[in-house]
């Protein structure tokens, strides 16, 4: 990974590998920037940044990746600065990005299918089950689906603190 900015997003603009999306790979922002030749790259980053979402701003941004996804397109899109590391939350932002990209244009931003027969989306390996796909495809609102999770995430912390050494 080319910068600290690039770890801190990582974690959850990786769900844009199992997109039809770039994520950014074979440019200088790899999962700092993610686009399609046909987003609107204005319209997107205003309904990103308008979702309120704490310590990121999103920035309209043109890009061609010279690798992976779209290589060699004109790619248009966003570019995410994380402004407070940490308030910010990387898999909330990447649910928030692929929604506003299904909600922006529902015929042209795609799951990408599995690689291997009998095992599930790609997507669904990185964010753990089928639930937020589907919620996603449904039309979910992104806070209800990171709401489903909260439980599950108290608890983890609950057991994983007496380990945590500093």
């Amino acid at each position: 990974m080319p910068h600290l900015s690039t770890a801190t997003v990582y974690p959850g603009l990786c769900l844009i590998e199992g997109t039809n999306l770039s994520e950014g790979r074979g440019t200088a922002l790899p999962f700092e920037a993610t686009g399609a030749p046909w987003c609107d790259a204005d319209g997107l980053a205003r309904r990103l940044n308008a979702s309120g979402l704490a310590g990121v701003r999103f920035r309209p941004i043109r890009f061609v990746p010279s690798a992976s996804k779209h290589a060699g397109a004109a790619c248009a899109g966003v570019q995410i600065h994380v402004t407070d590391r940490g308030a910010f939350r990387p898999v909330e932002a990447g649910l928030h990005v692929v929604a506003a990209f299904l909600a922006d244009a529902p015929d042209r931003c795609a799951f990408l299918p599995s690689s291997w027969e009998g095992r599930p989306p790609h997507f669904d390996l990185l964010i753990g089950d089928a639930a937020i796909r589907e919620g996603l495809l449904a039309g979910a609102e992104v806070a209800e689906l990171v709401a489903g999770w909260a439980e599950s995430e108290r608890d983890f912390r609950a057991e994983r603190a007496p380990f945590l050494l500093y």
